[in-house]
């Protein structure tokens, strides 16, 4: 295959379409086709080139990627997508995991670092689990998914992504989720002169994208250490656009944004002290995403700095709350501080019924009770028989099955030493994810769980009352 139509498959592939690669007879070269079987894309030589300026006379290596806006398209229904799953640090963590940006009405792109081995993930939406229908998923769970396939809305249960990835395919990828309203797909590729994306150059800050078709383009600059910005609306045709020379530097962005978030201090007075249930904040200008950050278990705040003057908004979110946007927040030169952002509960999110199930108990649903659930809104549970010392994999199982769709665990690599109080846990599903828990001592104790907080203890307990065990 030419470099040049190399170029052109791997660039229209994050075009807005879904696309699979389909081939003529031996001597032909490979052509690219839409599901449909529609005819092959016509190869572009577009290009999008620029320059990048910071002020210091140095010029690091900068990430510049780019997606093409199809007119008319519909927007997402999501505000955020997350490649959630057991490369994450701590795994399965919407805390942890990058969010991919926007780039397009259905485009989602970013870069994501995958190491070697097994994986298994799913692209989790709107910060938190969601379930019914709302998650990507695989669309056979019976066959590995790779790098690149189509998704279908999670239906639950065992529908992770699952990708064995080699060495040499490990390292800084470039991932496109594309929702195509017949068939999402996502892909995760090398970032090359093929790319629909480039590292701008450290000697002069020059950077060019070729092999771009006709068309309308969005480019999103991701500089190290600074907000990343987004150029809207680059018209392609047979050259190149130049977008000229992009400035990062002179420290002229010195806007910034400071708030607390209060979690529904009216019924959880509990909540106005630590720990605090964990919250991502999101900013964008118009439909972007242009950075995040989440609060901490100790103090509810949040900050953004080395901000452009403009309009923003921004969008906090926790797992059982509602979230809550404060739009607009018009940013000077100088740090501007919100008022209080207050979450509303989401009792909607609270379980059914939650099981303990582990190694101690043959990790059956059938030799466990149900947890009860406390006015404070806290899972309780004391097994009727005792634990021999040991260290055992287990998991807090929602709604009285395994993994539908998730279920509250962790990272099993990480060793967890019992008693413990206000650990973090989170919603998880698949291989990998259970919580490794240590028993120094024989006993009886006492399991609780906190979805509000995102958080589990293990304690010791006396032995239950005869009215107590299970019947």
């Amino acid at each position: 295959m030419s470099s040049t139509l190399r170029r052109t498959i791997l660039a229209a592939a994050t075009l807005g379409m879904a696309f699979v690669l389909g081939a003529c007879d031996k001597n032909s070269l490979n052509t690219l086709l839409a599901p449909s079987g529609t005819p092959p894309v016509v190869p572009g030589n577009g290009a999008i080139t620029g320059k990048l300026e910071f002020g210091t006379g140095s010029y690091p290596a900068t990430l510049v990627l780019v997606a093409a806006v199809k007119a008319g398209a519909a927007a997402s229904q999501f505000t955020s997508i997350q490649a959630i799953g057991s490369f994450n640090q701590p795994a399965w963590s919407f805390a942890s995991a990058p969010h991919l940006t926007q780039l397009a009405p259905k485009v989602w792109v970013d870069t994501l670092s995958l190491p070697a081995g097994s994986l298994e993930w799913k692209f989790g939406t709107n910060g938190d689990w969601n379930g019914n229908g709302a998650d990507y998923a695989s669309t056979d769970p019976a066959r590995p998914d790779g790098l690149e396939n189509d998704l279908q809305p999670d239906p639950g249960g065992g529908t992770n992504l699952r990708a064995t990835v080699s060495a040499s395919s490990a390292g800084l990828l470039l991932c496109t989720l594309d929702e195509n309203p017949s068939l999402a797909h996502y892909r995760f590729e090398k970032i090359t002169s093929a790319s629909p994306a480039t590292f701008s150059s450290t000697v002069d800050g020059r950077f060019t994208i070729t092999g771009l078709a006709r068309g309308t383009y969005n480019v999103l600059v991701r500089p190290a250490g600074k907000p990343p910005r987004t150029i809207a609306n680059v018209i392609v045709t047979t050259g190149a656009a130049d977008l000229g020379t992009i400035s990062f530097g002179g420290g002229g962005n010195t806007g910034g944004i400071y708030g607390i978030v209060a979690f529904d201090p009216t019924t959880f007075p509990d909540l106005t002290s630590p720990p605090f249930p964990p919250a991502i904040v999101q900013l964008y200008q118009g439909t972007f995403l242009v950075t995040s950050d989440t609060t901490s278990r100790t103090s509810p705040s949040f900050s953004f700095s080395a901000l452009a003057a403009g309009d923003y908004r921004v969008v906090v979110s926790s797992y059982f709350f509602v979230p809550a946007a404060v739009d607009p927040v018009t940013v000077g030169t100088a740090v501007e501080t919100l008022t209080t952002v207050t979450l509303a509960a989401d009792f909607g999110k609270l379980a059914s019924q939650i099981h303990v199930a582990g190694d101690f108990n043959g990790f059956t649903l059938a030799d466990s009770t149900s947890m009860s659930l406390t006015s404070q809104l806290k899972w309780e549970y004391t097994p009727s028989h005792a634990i021999a010392a040991g260290t055992y994999n287990m998991k807090f199982v929602t709604d009285g099955s395994f993994d539908n769709p998730t279920d509250y665990g962790g990272d099993e690599s990480v060793t967890i030493a019992v008693p413990v109080t206000d650990q973090p846990v989170g919603l998880v599903s698949g291989f990998g994810t259970a919580l490794h828990v240590q028993f120094a001592a024989a006993g009886n104790y006492r399991f609780t769980l906190d979805e509000r907080r995102q958080t589990f203890s293990i304690e010791a307990a006396p032995a239950p009352r005869l009215s107590q065990r299970r019947r």
